[in-house]
């Protein structure tokens, strides 16, 4: 495959990503799994398109798997006792009204 078609692919692919998240509001995760293996089916041999995605996404949990897990748990905790909802009235009274954007990113 020439290397102007790769890039057109590449680009073509993060449009993609793009569009699915933000225009049709499919779920990040799902959006770049779509476009892995769509992009996997136009520059790979049809055969090794899973087992890349595989390996790709395997050696992605290896590195930060735990992080993510103990992050979402950690999340999920805070959510569940509505310390969210208490941190972001703190950090809130802290920064303004005015600055709320600012207190969401705090938070």
């Amino acid at each position: 495959m020439s290397f102007i078609l790769l890039l057109i692919s590449v680009l073509f692919s993060i449009v993609l990503i793009v569009l699915l998240t933000s225009a049709f509001k499919y779920n990040s995760f799902l959006s770049m799994l779509i476009t892995s293996i769509l992009l996997g089916v136009v520059v790979l041999p049809s055969k090794n398109v899973v087992p890349v995605i595989a390996q790709g996404f395997g050696d992605t949990m290896k590195s930060i798997g735990i992080i993510v897990i103990l992050g979402i748990m950690i999340g999920l905790t805070l959510e569940r006792t509505g310390a969210t909802i208490s941190m972001a009235k703190a950090i809130l009274k802290l920064t303004g009204k005015n600055k709320a954007g600012l207190a969401v990113g705090i938070t």
